[in-house]
């Protein structure tokens, strides 16, 4: 593996840590930035875990240790980032935070369980020493637990999805970029769960790819969170808006196309290259949510919608949107 990949993790690891430092130091009692602290606290010790995997001229042995710590700062993201995600300029944070207590103790449970086993075979194993470190093979426990994980992400995203539908103006431009960014590194980590269930392994090239997609979104956070105190936003979730997410059916439509793209690559014998391909995925995701969560095309989604499909129902809302689509 190219030298300058093994920079990658040390430079995200140190990032994160500065970004979640500040955060916590301008207001260290609001949950939302107590989650966020945590959630890049834990990207750091996943960096660090990364950052030996690819040292140069290490052992087999020593690797799966740092394939380990990586795997422990992943049972803390799904905690972490739901706590932001349930908190995060919502003006009702206190009252949100309560009600979902049950779930984020059963979360808490079921990431020690996982926590706990990460020195198992039966979550993951090197290959013998000898030959190449290309891969780590999953076992059953880690299977169950990248299953764990994207519900929980899938959880998280939904709730950033539905702040972000709530906002609007200026108060829709001081979160999208720290919701672009936790929403990137979460669709990430999708990406490597669903690939790590569909080959019951890791494999070592999609470290350095990680490590680079945390940089990126980290630093686009950063920028717009230390110029402009973003986090310090007042938003009211409508039902309407809870009712109508597009996540579930955005990472679905992604399942399915990671599936029929592996196999066509499969069978046709494609030949490509891990990092800049996944990294291109990333970018096309990344690009899909923007794409979705453009306010103009969403209306003329909906407006086609009610139109081709829905046309025996009068709804005060939809004929008041195509008054507008006609002004505008």
């Amino acid at each position: 593996m190219n030298s300058y990949f093994a920079l990658l993790p040390v430079i995200s690891a140190t990032l994160c840590v500065g970004l979640g430092l500040f955060t916590l130091s301008r207001n260290y009692r609001h949950p939302a930035n107590i989650g966020f602290t945590f959630g890049l606290f834990s990207l750091a010790v996943i960096e660090i875990g990364n950052a030996l995997v690819l040292s140069q001229d290490i052992s087999h042995v020593d690797a799966l240790k740092g394939i380990r710590l990586a795997l422990a700062g992943e049972t803390v993201l799904p905690v972490a980032w739901y706590v932001f995600a349930i908190t995060f300029a919502r003006a009702n944070y206190m009252e949100v935070l309560f009600r979902w207590v049950p779930a984020l103790v059963v979360m808490a449970i079921l990431s020690l369980v996982f926590i706990l086993n990460t020195d198992s075979p039966a979550f993951i194993s090197a290959p013998v020493e000898g030959l190449d470190l290309d891969f780590f093979f999953m076992g059953p426990t880690g299977r169950y637990f990248y299953i764990y994980l994207i519900v929980c992400i899938v959880m998280s995203m939904v709730q950033l999805e539905n702040t972000f539908r709530s906002s609007s103006g200026v108060q829709r431009w001081r979160v999208k970029y720290v919701i672009f960014g936790v929403g990137a590194i979460l669709a990430f980590y999708i990406y490597k769960a669903s690939q790590a269930l569909l080959f019951s392994s890791i494999n070592v090239q999609i470290i350095p790819v990680i490590s680079a997609v945390t940089f990126i979104s980290v630093s686009m956070m950063a920028l717009f969170i230390v110029r402009h105190r973003l986090l310090e936003v007042n938003i009211f979730i409508s039902r309407y808006v809870v009712y109508n997410s597009l996540t579930i059916l955005i990472i679905g439509l992604y399942l399915l196309a990671v599936g029929v793209v592996t196999q066509g690559i499969t069978y046709f014998n494609i030949p490509f290259s891990y990092f800049f391909s996944a990294l291109f995925i990333f970018g096309a995701l990344l690009a899909l949510f923007v794409i979705l969560f453009n306010a103009s095309l969403r209306r003329k989604a909906q407006l086609f919608i009610n139109r081709h499909f829905y046309e025996h129902k009068y709804e005060f809302r939809d004929k008041w949107m195509e008054s507008i689509e006609k002004i505008s």
